[in-house]
């Protein structure tokens, strides 16, 4: 009787051990370390539409980080790229959502883009809009024959979609990396010269 008790309790014990390791890896990517000159955070798709410049998509972006949830949206429009040149030029917008604390999250972006005079954004806004150079579409972060937003290539093939963002009229830049497969986003320096310009104006909408 002893017996069957002393299995019965390893048992439960195993099974405790694998749903708290399992309940460890579903947590936020968000609740990552942010990796130096990087910010992630957690996307899901919302939309896919064709227009006459290209497929018009839209995720919702969140980073949930000490308690604090920012949300957002994101609007790329997406063109294929002509024969010969990898890259596409586009426009893009992000989208003030409620409820939203975005304190922890622009205090992230500030460190990784290694902005020195951080200041809250000038007015507050529902929608900031943006120039893009599509660097890339189906790239994997590994090693490669070209590098692309700092640490992507086209070869391996992969999911990510690698973003060059101009804000302000082009004062600022920075790269915005997305994989819808992983729900992942990211934030990344592009030049520290750059990095209040950006903050300042995500500052506007986050």
């Amino acid at each position: 009787m002893h017996e069957i008790v002393k299995i019965a309790l390893i048992g439960i014990a195993v099974i405790c051990v694998g749903v708290f390791i399992a309940a460890c890896r579903k947590g936020s990517s968000a609740e990552k370390l942010t990796s130096a000159g990087s910010v992630y955070f957690n996307i899901r798709q919302l939309s896919a539409v064709d227009s006459s410049e290209g497929q018009v998509v839209t995720w919702l972006g969140t980073h949930n980080k000490s308690g604090k949830e920012a949300r957002f949206r994101i609007e790329l429009t997406l063109k294929e790229p002509k024969q010969g040149n990898p890259f596409t030029f586009g426009v893009g917008a992000f989208f003030h959502e409620e409820p939203s604390d975005p304190a922890v999250l622009l205090e992230e972006i500030a460190q990784a883009l290694e902005a020195k005079q951080v200041r809250p954004g000038d007015s507050r806004t529902n929608k900031l809009s943006f120039t893009t150079a599509i660097l890339g579409r189906n790239l994997s972060r590994s090693p490669g024959k070209d590098l692309l937003a700092g640490s992507f290539t086209a070869d391996p093939k992969g999911d990510w979609i690698a973003v060059k963002v101009f804000v302000a009229d082009g004062e600022g830049e920075f790269f915005l990396n997305l994989n819808s497969r992983k729900g992942q986003g990211e934030f990344s320096i592009k030049d520290p010269e750059y990095g209040d310009v950006v903050v300042r104006e995500l500052a506007k909408v986050l």
